[in-house]
Protein backbone atom coordinates (compact mmCIF):
# COMPACT_ATOMS: atom_id res chain seq x y z
CA UNK A 1 0.00 0.00 0.00
CA UNK A 2 2.73 2.22 1.19
CA UNK A 3 4.25 1.73 -2.43
CA UNK A 4 1.30 2.18 -4.61
CA UNK A 5 0.83 5.98 -2.60
CA UNK A 6 4.48 6.43 -3.38
CA UNK A 7 4.16 6.20 -7.14
CA UNK A 8 0.88 7.96 -6.93
CA UNK A 9 2.59 10.62 -5.34
CA UNK A 10 5.58 10.40 -7.89
CA UNK A 11 3.36 11.07 -10.70
CA UNK A 12 1.07 13.62 -9.12
CA UNK A 13 4.21 15.68 -8.06
CA UNK A 14 5.42 15.03 -11.60
CA UNK A 15 1.82 16.44 -13.03
CA UNK A 16 1.93 19.48 -11.01
CA UNK A 17 5.57 20.10 -12.75
CA UNK A 18 3.78 19.62 -15.91
CA UNK A 19 1.19 22.25 -15.30
CA UNK A 20 3.52 24.44 -13.54
CA UNK A 21 5.20 24.17 -16.89
CA UNK A 22 2.23 24.65 -18.95
CA UNK A 23 0.45 27.80 -17.06
CA UNK A 24 4.16 29.65 -17.53
CA UNK A 25 4.31 28.97 -21.17
CA UNK A 26 1.10 30.71 -21.47
CA UNK A 27 1.60 33.44 -19.18
CA UNK A 28 4.48 34.41 -20.84
CA UNK A 29 2.86 33.80 -24.75
CA UNK A 30 3.35 37.60 -25.43
CA UNK A 31 6.67 37.58 -23.60
CA UNK A 32 9.75 38.99 -25.69
CA UNK A 33 12.33 36.45 -26.30
CA UNK A 34 10.56 33.72 -24.12
CA UNK A 35 11.27 30.40 -24.80
CA UNK A 36 8.95 27.38 -24.67
CA UNK A 37 9.65 25.04 -22.22
CA UNK A 38 8.99 21.23 -21.37
CA UNK A 39 8.94 18.73 -18.76
CA UNK A 40 11.99 15.95 -18.93
CA UNK A 41 11.10 13.14 -17.42
CA UNK A 42 12.33 9.69 -16.51
CA UNK A 43 10.72 6.76 -14.76
CA UNK A 44 12.15 5.43 -11.06
CA UNK A 45 14.50 2.40 -11.08
CA UNK A 46 11.84 -0.25 -10.36
CA UNK A 47 12.35 -3.11 -7.59
CA UNK A 48 12.81 -6.48 -8.27
CA UNK A 49 9.94 -8.28 -6.45
CA UNK A 50 11.12 -11.89 -6.69
CA UNK A 51 9.76 -13.36 -10.34
CA UNK A 52 8.76 -9.89 -11.42
CA UNK A 53 10.39 -5.81 -11.18
CA UNK A 54 7.86 -3.38 -10.15
CA UNK A 55 7.75 0.13 -10.99
CA UNK A 56 8.47 2.79 -8.50
CA UNK A 57 7.20 6.05 -10.23
CA UNK A 58 8.24 8.45 -12.06
CA UNK A 59 10.48 11.86 -11.59
CA UNK A 60 11.07 15.08 -12.89
CA UNK A 61 15.00 15.42 -14.28
CA UNK A 62 14.69 18.85 -15.58
CA UNK A 63 12.30 21.57 -17.31
CA UNK A 64 14.42 22.44 -20.53
CA UNK A 65 13.72 25.12 -23.19
CA UNK A 66 12.97 24.45 -26.83
CA UNK A 67 16.07 26.15 -27.96
CA UNK A 68 17.73 25.59 -31.27
CA UNK A 69 21.34 26.64 -31.44
CA UNK A 70 21.56 26.43 -35.66
CA UNK A 71 18.14 28.77 -35.71
CA UNK A 72 19.83 31.12 -33.08
CA UNK A 73 22.63 31.77 -34.89
CA UNK A 74 20.85 32.15 -37.92
CA UNK A 75 18.96 34.98 -36.39
CA UNK A 76 22.25 36.35 -34.91
CA UNK A 77 24.30 36.28 -38.71
CA UNK A 78 21.36 37.81 -40.20
CA UNK A 79 21.11 40.33 -37.45
CA UNK A 80 24.63 41.46 -37.72
CA UNK A 81 24.69 41.56 -41.55
CA UNK A 82 21.24 43.62 -41.86
CA UNK A 83 23.10 46.61 -39.46
CA UNK A 84 26.00 46.07 -41.67
CA UNK A 85 24.11 46.67 -44.46
CA UNK A 86 21.75 49.47 -43.16
CA UNK A 87 25.54 51.20 -41.43
CA UNK A 88 26.54 51.71 -44.93
CA UNK A 89 23.43 53.03 -46.67
CA UNK A 90 22.82 55.65 -44.33
CA UNK A 91 26.71 56.48 -44.44
CA UNK A 92 26.52 56.35 -48.50
CA UNK A 93 23.19 58.49 -48.59
CA UNK A 94 24.73 61.54 -46.70
CA UNK A 95 27.72 61.12 -48.74
CA UNK A 96 25.92 61.19 -51.97
CA UNK A 97 23.69 64.11 -49.95
CA UNK A 98 26.71 66.19 -49.18
CA UNK A 99 27.81 65.83 -53.07
CA UNK A 100 24.58 66.51 -54.52
CA UNK A 101 23.94 69.82 -52.03
CA UNK A 102 27.42 71.41 -53.10
CA UNK A 103 26.78 72.14 -56.55
CA UNK A 104 28.10 70.62 -59.76
CA UNK A 105 31.60 69.78 -58.83
CA UNK A 106 32.61 68.17 -61.82
CA UNK A 107 30.83 70.88 -63.73
CA UNK A 108 33.23 73.64 -61.67
CA UNK A 109 36.45 71.39 -62.55
CA UNK A 110 35.15 71.75 -66.19
CA UNK A 111 34.90 75.22 -66.33
CA UNK A 112 37.87 76.10 -64.35
CA UNK A 113 40.30 73.80 -66.68
CA UNK A 114 38.48 75.36 -69.60
CA UNK A 115 39.08 78.63 -68.64
CA UNK A 116 42.96 77.67 -68.47
CA UNK A 117 42.93 76.66 -72.09
CA UNK A 118 41.38 80.06 -73.08
CA UNK A 119 43.89 82.11 -71.00
CA UNK A 120 46.47 80.40 -73.28
CA UNK A 121 45.17 81.39 -76.10
CA UNK A 122 44.77 84.94 -74.98
CA UNK A 123 46.99 85.17 -72.55
CA UNK A 124 47.11 89.23 -72.95
CA UNK A 125 43.14 89.39 -72.78
CA UNK A 126 42.48 90.83 -69.26
CA UNK A 127 38.70 89.67 -69.28
CA UNK A 128 39.73 86.21 -69.96
CA UNK A 129 42.02 86.27 -66.85
CA UNK A 130 39.49 87.68 -65.09
CA UNK A 131 36.84 85.04 -66.33
CA UNK A 132 39.70 82.39 -65.30
CA UNK A 133 39.80 83.59 -61.63
CA UNK A 134 36.29 83.56 -61.07
CA UNK A 135 35.72 80.16 -62.29
CA UNK A 136 38.90 78.76 -59.58
CA UNK A 137 37.40 80.84 -56.96
CA UNK A 138 34.19 79.11 -57.23
CA UNK A 139 35.72 75.76 -57.44
CA UNK A 140 37.83 76.35 -54.47
CA UNK A 141 34.40 77.49 -52.44
CA UNK A 142 33.14 74.29 -53.62
CA UNK A 143 36.20 72.57 -52.11
CA UNK A 144 35.99 74.35 -48.35
CA UNK A 145 32.22 73.96 -48.50
CA UNK A 146 32.79 69.49 -49.33
CA UNK A 147 35.76 69.92 -46.40
CA UNK A 148 33.56 71.31 -44.30
CA UNK A 149 30.83 68.42 -44.84
CA UNK A 150 33.07 65.82 -44.73
CA UNK A 151 34.38 67.30 -41.18
CA UNK A 152 30.40 67.30 -39.56
CA UNK A 153 30.46 63.97 -41.40
CA UNK A 154 33.02 62.43 -39.36
CA UNK A 155 32.74 63.82 -36.20
CA UNK A 156 29.18 62.14 -36.73
CA UNK A 157 30.51 58.54 -37.71
CA UNK A 158 33.01 59.16 -35.01
CA UNK A 159 30.38 59.88 -32.05
CA UNK A 160 28.31 57.02 -33.31
CA UNK A 161 31.65 54.70 -33.20
CA UNK A 162 31.91 56.23 -29.44
CA UNK A 163 28.38 55.31 -28.45
CA UNK A 164 28.46 51.98 -30.15
CA UNK A 165 31.63 50.99 -28.32
CA UNK A 166 29.86 52.24 -25.12
CA UNK A 167 26.89 49.90 -25.99
CA UNK A 168 29.04 47.12 -26.45
CA UNK A 169 30.82 47.13 -22.91
CA UNK A 170 27.76 47.47 -21.46
CA UNK A 171 26.06 44.47 -23.25
CA UNK A 172 29.08 42.56 -22.24
CA UNK A 173 29.35 43.22 -18.94
CA UNK A 174 25.59 42.47 -18.46
CA UNK A 175 26.30 39.12 -20.65
CA UNK A 176 28.71 38.16 -18.13
CA UNK A 177 27.19 39.28 -15.02
CA UNK A 178 23.92 37.00 -16.71
CA UNK A 179 27.03 33.98 -17.16
CA UNK A 180 27.57 34.14 -13.79
CA UNK A 181 24.47 33.75 -12.72
CA UNK A 182 23.65 31.03 -15.12
CA UNK A 183 26.14 28.95 -13.76
CA UNK A 184 25.38 29.34 -10.02
CA UNK A 185 21.56 27.93 -10.82
CA UNK A 186 23.31 24.87 -12.69
CA UNK A 187 20.22 23.33 -13.89
CA UNK A 188 17.96 24.72 -11.91
CA UNK A 189 14.12 26.17 -13.75
CA UNK A 190 15.51 29.45 -12.74
CA UNK A 191 18.33 29.08 -15.13
CA UNK A 192 15.92 28.73 -18.36
CA UNK A 193 14.97 32.76 -17.82
CA UNK A 194 18.34 33.85 -17.37
CA UNK A 195 19.37 32.17 -20.85
CA UNK A 196 16.47 33.92 -22.04
CA UNK A 197 17.53 37.77 -20.73
CA UNK A 198 21.23 36.31 -21.97
CA UNK A 199 20.06 35.45 -25.42
CA UNK A 200 17.94 38.72 -25.98
CA UNK A 201 21.07 40.74 -24.68
CA UNK A 202 23.37 38.88 -27.18
CA UNK A 203 20.90 39.32 -30.75
CA UNK A 204 21.56 43.20 -29.13
CA UNK A 205 25.61 42.45 -29.64
CA UNK A 206 24.78 40.67 -32.52
CA UNK A 207 23.57 44.15 -34.03
CA UNK A 208 26.62 46.07 -33.24
CA UNK A 209 29.69 42.89 -34.04
CA UNK A 210 29.51 39.14 -35.09
CA UNK A 211 28.57 36.55 -32.76
CA UNK A 212 28.47 32.89 -32.98
CA UNK A 213 25.66 30.17 -30.92
CA UNK A 214 25.69 30.45 -27.56
CA UNK A 215 26.93 27.24 -25.46
CA UNK A 216 23.86 26.01 -22.91
CA UNK A 217 26.44 24.19 -20.55
CA UNK A 218 28.63 27.20 -19.59
CA UNK A 219 27.83 30.42 -21.51
CA UNK A 220 30.54 31.36 -23.77
CA UNK A 221 30.12 32.42 -27.00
Amino acid sequence: MSNMLGIGISGLNAAQVALNTVGNNLANVDTQGYSRQTVVQVARIGQDNGRLTVGAGVDVVAVQRQYSEFLTNAVWNSSSSLQRASTFNDLTTTLNGALAGSGNLQGAMDDFYGAFSTVAGAPSDSATRQAMLGDASSMVAMFNTLASQFTGQQRQVNTQISNTVNSINDLTKNIASLNQQISQAGTSGASNSLLDQRDALVGQLAGDVGVSAVHETDGTL
